[in-house]
């Protein structure tokens, strides 16, 4: 499973989204400064352009004014086409970025939206990694009853979550109509 893919979840690929939560955000937020550090200023593509033989040329005294004209009509055409390319590659992976972000906000939110207790249980055995025994013991009561808890606790998160594409799929069958 991809974290940062916002589809429908099973019970294991929630269990091991909710264990890497705490990490995904940082890594979420690496990502969108790795991909915005990429993207490249007008002024520094030109730049990059001239050593390739552009803009130095336009100094010597040798060429028409025409020439010089399309040498630099060249260059910036050059700089535009590589600046479209760069932006369009960028914006698809931050776009990407920005739903594994939506995703983790969507967790977050449907966890928040559990009674207290299972949001709590949820928080404690899956996202904090404590386990059930030790949760069953900080709360006074059984193994058995800790695990009938977690069961439904994770049941009613998988339903709020997996509610949100079941209904986009009848609205989208309704269009096809």
């Amino acid at each position: 499973m991809h974290f940062l893919d916002f589809e429908p979840m099973d019970e294991g690929d929630m269990v091991e989204y909710l264990g890497e939560m705490e990490r995904m955000d940082k890594r979420i937020q690496e990502m969108l400064r790795e991909e915005y550090s990429k993207l490249e200023s007008f002024e520094e593509c030109i730049r990059r352009r001239s050593f390739r033989g552009g803009i130095s040329e336009l100094g010597t005294g040798s060429q028409s004014h025409s020439t010089k004209t399309d040498t630099v009509y060249n260059i910036l055409r050059s700089v535009q086409s590589d600046m479209d390319r760069q932006g369009k590659e960028i914006a698809q992976q931050i776009l990407k970025i920005t739903e594994g972000q939506e995703k983790l906000n969507y967790v977050r939110f449907c966890i928040r939206s559990l009674p207290q207790d299972q949001e709590e249980l949820i928080l404690h055995v899956y996202v904090k990694g404590e386990g059930q025994v030790a949760y069953a013991k900080e709360k006074y009561f059984s193994k058995a009853t800790a695990s009938r808890r977690t069961r439904a606790a994770m049941e009613n998160l998988l339903e709020l979550y997996n509610g949100r594409f079941a209904s986009n799929k009848g609205t989208e069958s309704e269009r096809m109509d």
